[in-house]
């Protein structure tokens, strides 16, 4: 949400001011400001602008992860899930703790 709300502050002085002087200094002569299409525009670029900021923010996700990956080598020291023994026994059978050795 920081980063969605960072960039559209970035963003919406586009629409509103006049880039050419001091910036906020002039409203834009293009943006009628009491016009309802303009103000349902702006609500719609909301909706494509977090949907943008989604979709950057998932695709660094996936870069950082391969990455990540291909500098730790794969998934060793990852925790992996097996399959749950259906009763004690099994459980003993299996179990490195349950060694006499310790």
């Amino acid at each position: 949400m920081v980063l969605s709300l960072g960039t559209w502050f970035f963003h919406v002085p586009f629409y509103l001011y006049d880039s050419r002087g001091f910036p906020g200094a002039d409203p834009n002569p293009a943006w009628d400001r009491h016009n309802h299409s303009n103000a349902q525009f702006i609500a719609t670029m909301f909706g494509f602008h977090i949907l943008l900021n989604i979709t950057i923010s998932l695709l660094l996700f996936a870069v950082m992860r391969l990455v990540y990956l291909r500098i730790v080598g794969g998934t060793k020291g990852h925790v992996m899930f097996h399959r749950i023994p259906n009763d004690v026994s099994e459980l003993e059978e299996e179990s490195c703790l349950l060694e006499e050795e310790m």
